[in-house]
């Protein structure tokens, strides 16, 4: 389900050089108390859509009956977290409307919803849009809705859309990831089929099996083949693991001056371990234990996309590490003006992963986490991996 760079990043919406995004722990689009605090959306949408999206429970879908440009001021006034135009309906306006915005009201975000059919067309207006394959779906509606407001900070950056561009792929893609990867990013993808695509990758099935056996996972018994471990992993965390399995393996190891893929794979598997044994002494909830550990896994992916594509400017930020003994994160934003975990949980947003794991990887450099976050969890481990006493020997 996710979002893809050229239809996504496609928006000519630009104010001349935004300022970077700042990297916050929380992010909460504006809401209305009388709604139990769901964000706001001003909806221009056909009465099928407008009907169906009125059951959201994770939305307040304020509706209008079209998309004149003059709506605008009015949602502003209202403090809306975003604009949505349903492409069918307000299809004759979306020009002007588009114009308006752009020009008057540059931090409004606002979206173009269209089926995968008009997704080509819509294109043509230069603005971001959401393709879905059903446009009456309330749940894949929610989900993409809420994946654009997450990364519109980024859509304004011009420095930063520039690096997303430059880092579309993971290293060394090969065709069988290409057809798991558009697997995985339909909503109704089938378990049995993506585990029959992943046996015919050899390197694939290797790497997966391997970190499905990993103590971060910890099995009583070892997994022997790939359906078990795509039935053990489950559909949330398949998506997380074959870009792991491929990204962490698949880069030359002499790709960029300094940076050791295999060295970066172990420290995620030392903090995913050192995640996973927290979770189980603090009793932390299921569902947080599992985005913290695939977040974990995840959690330095940034290094290795800017090592493998940019791999001259990333040598100088390892240097510069090296010699003034900072945190790879503070050099990244004095050099390139971003840091790996912007662009790791940004590029894992638009690939679909899911946005609990995305934001947790993004987060994980914060300041002031809450420590029962996926994002504070790492945070700890961190802070516990020279601490032997902290580890169990379980």
């Amino acid at each position: 389900m996710g979002l893809g760079l050229t239809t996504f990043f496609s928006a000519k919406k630009t104010t001349g050089v935004a300022e970077r995004p700042k990297l916050q722990p929380v992010a909460s689009p504006l809401s209305d108390p009388a709604h139990h605090g769901l964000p706001c959306v001003a909806l221009v949408a056909s009465a099928e859509v407008g009907n169906c999206l009125a059951a959201s429970t994770q939305f307040k879908f304020i509706r209008h009956g079209h998309a004149d440009p003059g709506i605008l001021g009015g949602i502003q006034q209202s403090a809306m977290a975003g604009v949505l135009i349903h492409f069918e309906a307000g299809a004759g306006h979306v020009p002007d409307f588009v114009s308006c915005a752009g020009r008057d009201f540059p931090d409004l975000p606002c979206f173009i919803l269209c089926s995968q059919d008009d997704q080509k067309e819509v294109s043509r207006f230069g603005w971001q849009v959401i393709a879905v394959h059903d446009p009456a779906s309330v749940m894949e509606i929610e989900e993409k809705l809420q994946r654009a407001l997450f990364l519109f900070p980024w859509m304004r950056s011009d420095v930063f859309r520039k690096i997303l561009f430059a880092i579309k792929t993971i290293p060394a893609e090969s065709a069988s990831h290409q057809r798991i990867a558009r697997e995985l990013q339909n909503p109704q993808f089938n378990l049995e089929h993506i585990a029959k695509l992943i046996k015919q990758d050899p390197a694939l099935t290797a790497q997966l099996l391997k970190i499905v056996n990993s103590a971060a996972f910890f099995r009583s018994s070892p997994v022997q083949n790939v359906d078990e471990a795509v039935t053990i992993v489950g559909a949330m965390k398949l998506q997380a693991l074959v870009l792991s399995a491929w990204a962490f393996f698949l880069i030359d190891d002499g790709a960029c001056a300094g940076f050791h893929p295999k060295s970066e794979w172990k420290h995620a598997m030392e903090i995913a371990e050192r995640v996973r044994h927290i979770c189980k002494t603090e009793r932390v909830k299921f569902d947080l234990t599992e985005t913290a550990i695939i977040a974990a896994l995840l959690h330095d992916l940034g290094k290795l996309l800017l090592a493998a594509n940019l791999p001259h400017d990333y040598a100088r930020v390892l240097e510069m590490v090296d010699t003034d003994h900072r945190p790879a994160w503070q050099v990244e934003n004095q050099i390139l003006g971003f840091n790996h975990a912007e662009v790791a949980g940004c590029l894992l947003a638009l690939w679909g992963v899911s946005l609990p794991v995305a934001r947790a990887v993004l987060h994980h450099h914060a300041d002031g986490l809450p420590e029962n976050s996926a994002a504070g969890l790492i945070q700890k481990a961190h802070q516990q991996q020279n601490d032997p006493s902290g580890l169990s020997t379980e």
